[in-house]
């Protein structure tokens, strides 16, 4: 296991681009990150060997291509995982009272209900 204390050559191999840097940790095969990820890339690569440098690997592979990718089918991918980014902020209640109404498919006019709550 490698000290948690900084040596000099830490210190020059990271001024030299030499060291790399973990972006995303796991704590093990069993968390939902990790499942996430290896079902994504397996769902990509059905292929992939199923250990966690493999996967790993294939994962920082399908990073590198967003770099390649045509500015329409970017914006696709971003715009999927964007959708899911939920800020838990409402705009709020305004408009009529329609509690008991419902739109028309006619001309999108409010009429009043027959039935029920």
């Amino acid at each position: 296991m490698r000290s948690k204390e900084i040596s000099i050559n830490d210190i020059i191999s990271y001024m030299q681009g030499q060291e790399q840097h973990p972006i995303m940790h796991v704590k093990d095969e069993n968390d939902p990150d990790y499942k996430s990820m290896r079902k994504f890339v397996m769902d990509i690569w059905p292929d992939t060997e199923d250990y966690m440098s493999s996967v790993t690997s294939k994962m920082n592979m399908l990073m590198s291509s967003l770099r390649y990718m045509e500015p329409n089918d970017y914006a696709k991918v971003v715009g999927t995982f964007k959708k899911y980014q939920v800020e838990g902020k409402s705009n709020g209640i305004r408009g009529l009272k329609t509690y008991g109404y419902d739109k028309s498919r006619v001309d999108n006019r409010m009429i009043r209900r027959k039935r029920g709550n």
